[in-house]
């Protein structure tokens, strides 16, 4: 199988969940970097490189793959490199794709954030002969709290903007092991699956979530996007990025995002993890060791 997208956060989930269950899985990542690839991922894994923005590349990449998964990190011309893997993938005769969407993307009205992932969706699903399956995960415990980590101010306050909405975060390792699942089996082709943590938060439930699994004094501030943003910039984020989180916190606030399925647990059999499981490993020790207070 072919993975694209392998390096990421997310993708390296991937790749660790099909090693676990199969040592002997037959794993290529395509990627822009494969010394970065071959530093980060396993030895066993095939690295070959390539580049949504070559697609003759890309389909020379899948060439004789049983099923890849197109799995695009944040881009500001994402529709187009999506499009660019897909239409490689039908080129090299892939068999199946497993999407990685977003949550939400199934909605109607599709929430801004995701219309690009229903996009692809739809355009997958038109393609004749080709077996798909889509992944549609909730935003990841590690990645948000990632970012509020450098964010939490010497004074323990955590700036967020959800507003009144509640969100759903999910552990990247529960979407690994799901995406492994649907890579290595055909069972459930022509299908979407919304994968969500156990329940959904406030963001001033996440905050009392951190602050009583770490032991620290925390306090939560809620601002509007465009405040959250100014404090991103003035804290020297990428531009490209300030406007991305911007997206993503109105996409937090729409409320899209405050659902709960059973479809993690169905693809893995295990229920999903909790976010007090997450902080019990090392996240939590790292959040553990923020500014005193």
């Amino acid at each position: 199988m072919v993975l694209t997208g392998a390096t990421g956060a997310l993708g390296r989930e991937v790749v660790a969940a099909l090693l676990a269950t199969d040592p002997a899985t037959r794993v290529r990542v395509v990627t822009r970097d494969p010394g970065r690839a071959a530093a980060l991922l396993p030895g066993s894994v095939e690295v070959c490189p390539g580049d949504f923005g070559r697609p003759d590349d890309l389909a020379t990449a899948f060439a004789g793959a049983r099923s890849v998964l197109l799995l695009c990190g944040h881009h500001p011309a994402q529709l187009a490199l999506e499009r660019a893997g897909l239409a490689a993938a039908v080129r090299a005769g892939v068999p199946r794709v497993v999407y990685m969407s977003a949550a939400g993307a199934g909605a109607d009205p599709v929430p801004t954030l995701a219309a690009d992932h229903r996009r692809i969706e739809d355009e997958l699903a038109a393609v004749p002969g080709l077996g798909w399956t889509v992944l549609r995960p909730t935003a990841a415990f590690g990645s948000l709290l990632g970012g509020l980590r450098r964010l939490i101010t010497a004074e323990g306050v955590v700036p967020l903007a959800f507003g009144a909405a509640r969100v759903n975060l999910v552990d990247a390792r529960d979407v690994g092991a799901a995406t492994a699942v649907l890579l290595r089996t055909d069972t459930h082709d022509g299908r979407a699956f919304t994968l969500t943590g156990p329940h959904s938060f406030t963001g001033a439930e996440l905050v009392a979530t951190v602050a009583a699994a770490t032991g620290r004094r925390l306090i939560h501030d809620d601002l509007a996007p465009a405040a959250l943003a100014d404090l991103l910039g003035a804290a020297g984020a990428p531009a490209a990025m300030v406007q991305h989180l911007t997206g993503l916190f109105d996409y937090f606030r729409s409320g899209a995002l405050d659902l709960t399925t059973g479809d993690l647990a169905a693809l893995t059999g295990r229920p999903p993890t909790s976010l007090a499981e997450f902080l019990a490993g090392s996240a939590g020790q790292a959040l553990a060791r923020l500014p005193s207070c």
